[in-house]
């Protein structure tokens, strides 16, 4: 599911912290002398083994002018016709309600939850900050500090122009690196500093209770989409960290993490296991004249595990540990991923073609995936297949027909207005299966 990409840039930790310990309110006053945050900026510099940033010059902004700014930046950067597509798709899957308004879901949520930001393009690093600079207001700093020494050092700014032309399941994974990088580092500053980590418990502590509502109304895919570089991303991170220190985390930035999966199994990051590139069949010349495609993008192992979770909103976050924790069941179906790909073709109007093919590490592994994903469509339709074969299965839906099938190692999954273009669609994709087979 797309979401704004420079959203990945602009959340903060904050968000995270709240949500795990508590609200922030005041805390102890430190000031904004100039002294006091390159100290900040130093440290964090040593502790994560890098030269100091060149210049610190922080922007100070209270919430109100911060969720002006952060509007301000999303709408520069939304793409209308990408979004709205991204939107179809995942609504064919249920993942989001096809009236969501992504882009005020994204205002919403960054004004509810950000504590600062770094954006690359303007070099601009800002705390959030209604009170006195506190111990929250270091930890935030710290956070948006490693950012500019990754611009520095590390190519950031590559790594985020380079996403132009990756799928979302990729775009996920490099901001996992970075995000998670960042994360790992404020929590080692805080950790170094116990008198500092004593005031950030108390003033999180005296905060009270943190609103939450918007994040815990956002479908998950989106909430849990936002916390996933942070919280996923700092484990995937920190594993590299324990194996060979920062030097192996700066190796990453040349040779970054290309799927959720290798996020969420470092292991497969390190043995340089790359995703199955799958192709799909050209659809327009079955589905005819004035049929064109709007959407070509890839799942990934973290969102089908979401998918195949059909949590509620606000569910699979644990606070107190600060992981997110989805169903084993799902996330065992997700974890034999070994590609995907899928695309949304419209005629112009509402008619729309979903064809989605999903490649799984062995037969048994795809199998899990096609018994779960069923399972999940027959839920969510209130309806069952039918079949004369059990790895070949047809849903009638309003408006449409879906098929579904299973083929050795890969999962095929076609939507069409009628039967006879789900049929043929299907078909193509077998047959290229069955050429790769032989």
């Amino acid at each position: 599911m797309q979401i704004a990409r420079r959203w990945f840039r602009l959340a903060s930790p904050l968000l995270l912290t709240l949500l795990l310990t508590g609200a922030g309110g005041g805390g102890t006053a430190l000031g904004q002398d100039l002294a006091a945050l390159e100290e900040v900026a130093a440290e964090t510099a040593a502790l994560r083994e890098l030269p100091p940033v060149a210049a610190l010059d922080p922007v100070f902004l209270t919430r109100e002018e911060a969720e002006v700014a952060i509007e301000a930046l999303l709408r520069e950067e939304w793409d209308e016709d990408g979004i709205a597509a991204a939107i179809r798709s995942a609504a064919t899957l249920g993942l989001v309600p096809a009236e969501i308004n992504l882009l005020q879901l994204n205002i919403d949520l960054l004004g509810e939850s950000a504590g600062g930001y770094y954006d690359p393009e303007t070099g601009n690093l800002v705390v959030i900050q209604d009170g006195s600079f506190g111990a929250l207001e270091a930890y935030v700093l710290s956070h948006e500090v490693t950012h500019v020494l990754q611009a520095e050092h590390l190519g950031l700014d590559e790594l985020i122009d380079g996403m132009d032309d990756l799928t979302d399941d990729e775009i996920l994974a490099r901001v996992a690196l970075y995000e998670g990088d960042a994360s790992l580092t404020s929590i080692l500053y805080v950790a170094s500093k116990p008198v500092l980590a004593l005031q950030l418990g108390a003033q999180l502590a005296a905060g009270g209770d943190l609103e939450t509502a918007v994040f815990d109304t956002a479908p998950p895919v989106i909430s849990l989409g936002l916390v996933f570089p942070y919280l996923t991303g700092t484990t995937f991170v920190q594993s590299l960290y324990e194996d060979g220190g920062w030097a192996a985390v700066d190796a990453a930035y040349a040779s970054p993490p290309t799927s959720t999966e290798q996020i969420l199994h470092t292991d497969k990051y390190l043995a340089g296991e790359e995703p199955v590139d799958v192709a799909l069949p050209e659809a327009a010349a079955t589905l005819g004249a004035g049929w064109e495609e709007i959407d070509d993008n890839r799942m990934g192992e973290f969102q089908i595990a979401v998918l195949l979770a059909d949590l509620d909103p606000g569910a699979g976050l644990n606070d107190l540990m600060g992981t997110i924790e989805l169903p084993d069941a799902a996330s065992a179906a997700a974890a034999g991923w070994d590609g995907d790909r899928y695309q949304l073709w419209t005629d112009g109007e509402d008619a729309e073609a979903f064809v989605w093919a999903s490649v799984w590490e062995s037969d048994a592994e795809a199998e899990e995936f096609f018994l779960a994903f069923r399972a999940y469509e027959e839920a969510r339709h209130d309806a069952g297949f039918t079949s004369e074969r059990p790895d070949d299965l047809t849903l009638e839906l309003d408006g449409g027909v879906a098929r579904l099938a299973l083929a050795g190692d890969t999962v095929s999954y076609v939507r069409a207005p009628t039967a006879d273009q789900a049929n043929q669609i299907l078909d193509e994709l077998m047959s290229d299966h069955l050429e790769k087979a032989a």
